[in-house]
């Protein structure tokens, strides 16, 4: 899921939001209609059949987008049944342009019980971790799907443990990160994943896979699921809306990678970290990290644009 429509987020110095961090606006008015229209598609059967509806929610800690997320956990009736189906942060979705030298660090939002006290009650798991952390310094363009990789590797191994159970689940993130997950879902780096403001991209395992061994049929990981939808938005009045793509990107000409970024104004330090893979969650990569020989290819190319700047 990429979240709907918001205020500004360009400008560092804007503290818009309830939690008073910088880049962390709310939805505006037509994003939170946006973000219930969405509740109201996938928590109907009819609309996912002849797969499940989401069984557990995971999102993005910036505030907007679990602003997104809340309306599919109440519209699911998750919360109602276990407190480890509330919403559960992910932060794959990290802002991935490199930092300016003397800006900063790239914000970060606080805790999950800081997250918690800004909505309704029993809307977010405050005991679950993130599977991987981006580095509050930034990261190139290709760094964010090597990032994509590793928690897609991680994150599967992960769910298998904690809910072997669950059949689907759904991530709300932000375009880069839509993008690139989806890429690494399919192992295909050329991928024009679309991600148009609460549009909806299905995924779906594998049956057979090259890595399977007998003990595991799929492993699930890198390049072995297929997409079904992308970009899915006839539920939405006025279908795909702001598409970002990472066409969209300001390049540098020089070297091909997004031109860095104001940070927070934060001196760099230990409040960086965490930073990758969560503590101990090596247990969780199957196949070891990535990446892995005949998986991924060549990026999709990017037109430098130096106009404009644009959020990735």
């Amino acid at each position: 899921m990429y979240e709907p429509q918001q205020s500004n987020w360009l400008d560092p110095s804007i503290r818009t939001g309830p939690t008073r961090m910088n880049r962390d606006p709310p939805l505006a008015a037509y994003g939170v209609e946006q973000s219930e229209l969405l509740a109201a598609f996938l928590a109907d059967q009819s609309n996912t059949s002849p797969y499940p509806t989401p069984e557990l929610v995971f999102s993005s800690p910036f505030y907007r987008c679990v602003q997104t997320a809340l309306p599919t956990l109440q519209a699911l009736g998750l919360h109602e049944q276990d407190e480890e189906r509330d919403v559960q942060r992910e932060e794959l979705a990290g802002s991935f342009s490199p930092v300016k030298e003397g800006t900063g660090l790239h914000p970060r939002p606080g805790s999950a019980s800081s997250l918690a006290q800004h909505f309704p009650a029993n809307s977010l798991d405050e005991t679950y971790s993130s599977t991987v952390y981006a580095s509050r310094l930034g990261e190139t363009i290709h760094g964010v799907h090597d990032r994509a990789d590793l928690f897609v590797e991680a994150f599967v191994g992960r769910m298998e443990e904690l809910y072997p159970d669950v059949r689907s689940v759904v991530i709300f993130s932000h375009a880069a990160a839509v993008i690139a997950l989806g890429r690494a879902l399919t192992g295909d780096r050329s991928l024009n994943v679309i991600a148009g403001t609460t549009t909806t991209s299905l995924y779906k395992r594998k049956t057979a896979s090259p890595t399977a061994t007998s003990s595991n049929s799929s492993a699930g990981g890198v390049g072995e699921w297929d997409i079904l939808w992308n970009g899915r938005a006839d539920y939405l009045p006025n279908g795909v809306e702001r598409d970002w793509s990472f066409r969209d990107a300001v390049i540098n000409k020089s070297n091909g990678e997004v031109i860095h970024d104001n940070g927070d104004g934060e001196k760099p330090g230990e409040s960086r970290y965490p930073e990758g893979l969560v503590e101990g969650g090596e247990r969780w990569l199957r196949r070891g990290r990535p990446p892995f020989e005949g998986v991924g290819g060549v990026l999709l190319e990017t037109t430098p644009k130096e106009e404009t700047r644009s959020r990735m």
